[in-house]
């Protein structure tokens, strides 16, 4: 029998399409999608347009109603949510 890895909290396996569409920003587009630099505008256009794809599947009004975070621990996501008119969805890893 296969063993099921079940420790999501520690770690999550990524899907491979979502890896293959990351592998270039692992290796040769990793610029600080927040600079207006030529590395960091091409990041940001591409930030831009996952987060638009995610407004479409998500069914959100709004590409600002998307936000991501990285290590925001559940009690300040909770909150922000508690403070929010609309309360969609939270994904975080």
């Amino acid at each position: 029998m296969r063993p099921i890895y079940l420790d999501n909290n520690a770690t999550t396996r990524m899907d491979p399409e979502v890896l293959a569409a990351m592998v270039p920003y692992f290796t040769e587009q990793f610029g600080n999608a927040s600079s207006t630099h030529s590395f960091g505008t091409e990041v940001g256009s591409a930030l831009k347009q996952a987060r638009q794809h995610l407004q479409t599947l998500l069914g959100a009004a709004f590409d600002y109603e998307i936000i991501f975070t990285s290590g925001v621990p559940n009690p300040i996501i909770r909150q922000f949510f508690r403070r929010s008119k609309r309360r969609r969805a939270a994904m975080r890893s």
